[in-house]
């Protein structure tokens, strides 16, 4: 009875300390985050037409794949895409740097559009 209460309590403790040393940092988007659109309204909310015409420039990119992200999404990308530069040296920073290639072609930071 005491191994099976130490195990539970074992792994409570485990999951506890992965939980608090999670990032909270998101590297994968499958589509247009909600974000994005707030920090375009936000950042054009008096500018209707500037609005208008960054949603025309979102469904013209979504419709050649790209997502858009909004600037806080984005950085830890930006960040990623910063860390990929260079010779590659072993599997790790392979993976990286297609990563970075990769992301750089995908995402599109709402910023970018409405400058």
């Amino acid at each position: 009875m005491k191994k099976i209460i130490l195990l539970i309590l074992f792994v409570n403790v485990t999951l506890l300390i992965n939980a608090q040393n999670y990032s909270g940092k998101k590297y994968v988007y499958s589509e247009t985050s909600s974000a994005a659109f707030l920090e375009l309204y936000e950042k054009t909310k008096n500018t209707p037409e500037k609005f208008h015409e960054v949603i025309t420039q979102i469904k013209s990119l979504e419709s050649e794949g790209k997502i858009i992200l909004s600037s806080t999404e984005y950085a830890p990308i930006k960040e990623r895409i910063a860390q990929a530069n260079g010779q590659a040296q072993n599997e790790l920073e392979i993976e990286l740097k297609i990563y970075a290639i990769e992301a750089s072609k995908l995402y599109v930071v709402i910023t970018d559009l409405i400058k």
